[in-house]
């Protein structure tokens, strides 16, 4: 690309007879300046402002911390992420040496601990200020890690990962035991609370595979009450095409193909399995709309 400054770009039109148009100058000069705006600017009020400081928080399994790196020195890279801690790690490490702050769970610890980076370790918060600390999400096709998210979002003082997979003075081989040991998943609503937070920002193929993978690494105690209760979402796209019965079995027939990727059928769930013939009935009419026959 290559960019040129006005008086270049008239010489260059008139050397190769080609329209120019600088769009800096057509927006100064095309654009209004009302007065209130104008005042604003002459005062120098802030156009824009900040309500609320987001603060991310990690969220890894053991030695899976992420780590960025430039071409050829991936090695650096490497060591100097052994030396540093995560936002996780170094909160493992502030529990250990400030007693206080085990009463706080993982995504409180920043309205009271700033998190230095030079120093990568939590440090007490000096002045209060508006903020949102959030947890990066986490796909159930990451079980362990997701698991790992669950607990953190239960469990206060953590102090090390063993110590989130211990339970009664046991410490279980997976985030999932120990998730199911503190009762965590006990019920559907971890699952509900999943649907519905994804419902409301993805889309309903992205809901479908989610929905799959709940009843594939989930284990829900109840899978066709969950399809119940958000049918409305998982079927909202084909909606638009087919009517409510053809969109839902569509709909199920889609979340099947996951399930059998995985070795799994609508049997092993509860499910209703969707109608073959009904499907290849919907299909070989769409085919026929699309050719522009009746």
């Amino acid at each position: 690309m290559h960019i040129y400054f006005e008086q270049e770009l008239r010489e260059k039109s008139t050397e190769e007879n080609v329209l120019v148009k600088v769009e800096v100058r057509s927006f100064l000069d095309a654009r209004y300046v009302s007065a209130p705006q104008a005042i604003w600017t002459i005062f120098e009020y802030k156009m824009h402002d900040i309500s609320h400081a987001i603060i991310r928080l990690a969220v890894h399994l053991p030695h899976e911390q992420t780590v960025y790196f430039t071409h050829s020195k991936e090695q650096e890279a490497l060591e100097a992420a052994t030396s540093r801690e995560t936002t996780l790690t170094a909160w493992f490490k502030l529990n250990e040496k400030e007693p206080p702050a085990n009463r706080y769970l993982y995504a409180e610890i920043p309205e009271h601990f700033v998190f230095d980076r030079d120093s990568s370790s939590w440090q007490p918060r000096k002045q209060h200020r508006k903020l949102i600390s959030q947890m990066y999400t986490v796909s159930l096709n990451e079980p362990e890690r997701y698991y790992l998210r669950l607990l953190l979002l239960n469990v206060r003082g953590a102090t090390s990962f063993d110590y989130l997979k211990t339970v009664n003075n046991i410490v279980y081989k997976t985030f999932k035991e120990a998730a199911i040991q503190r009762n965590l998943l006990a019920d559907d609503k971890e699952w509900e609370n999943a649907l519905e937070e994804a419902g409301s920002f993805r889309m309903p193929q992205q809901l479908r595979e989610l929905f799959a993978f709940i009843c594939i690494f989930g284990t829900p105690k109840n899978p066709r009450f969950l399809w119940d209760k958000f049918r409305s979402l998982l079927i909202e796209d084909y909606l638009k095409k087919f009517s409510e019965i053809h969109a839902e079995l569509i709909a199920m027939r889609e979340i099947e193909d996951v399930l059998r990727l995985h070795g799994k059928n609508y049997k092993d769930f509860g499910l209703p399995t969707p109608s073959t013939l009904i499907l290849k009935q919907i299909f070989n009419a769409e085919k026929k709309i699309s050719r522009g026959e009746k």
